[in-house]
């Protein structure tokens, strides 16, 4: 499983409205099939809390949004539907950002390459 990917703008934001579809998609597909019938129904509840958990890892909400790296500062970007949820998410995403000392940290390892 890839946990980073790195690439351009434009790149990322293909990969990014990818992944938000198939999400998208598989909360339809469990709905449509619970609505399927009886058993169907109860068979979907009996998988939801896991099912729910693994939705949830994929949610951009939870996240709020990703970091901007290059800057001389702290940016954040969101989505641009982002709900109340994602917005209080990216705010505790940038205060992460600042106490981890992520630029000092990016800063420190260019300057020590030899390029």
């Amino acid at each position: 499983m890839t946990d980073v990917i790195v690439c351009d703008g434009f790149v990322g934001n293909i990969v990014l409205k990818f992944a938000e579809s198939v999400l998208s998609l598989l909360k339809n597909r469990f709905k449509s099939y619970s609505e399927q019938g009886f058993f169907k129904k109860i068979w979907i509840g009996m998988f939801y809390g896991t099912l729910k958990k693994v939705i949830k890892d994929f949610d951009y909400e939870e996240y709020g949004g990703i970091p901007l790296l290059g800057l001389n500062g702290v940016s954040v970007i969101g989505h641009g539907k982002s709900s109340p949820l994602a917005m209080k998410n990216m705010i505790f995403k940038a205060e992460d950002t600042v106490r981890a000392g992520i630029n000092n940290k990016i800063e420190s390892a260019l300057n020590n390459k030899i390029i």
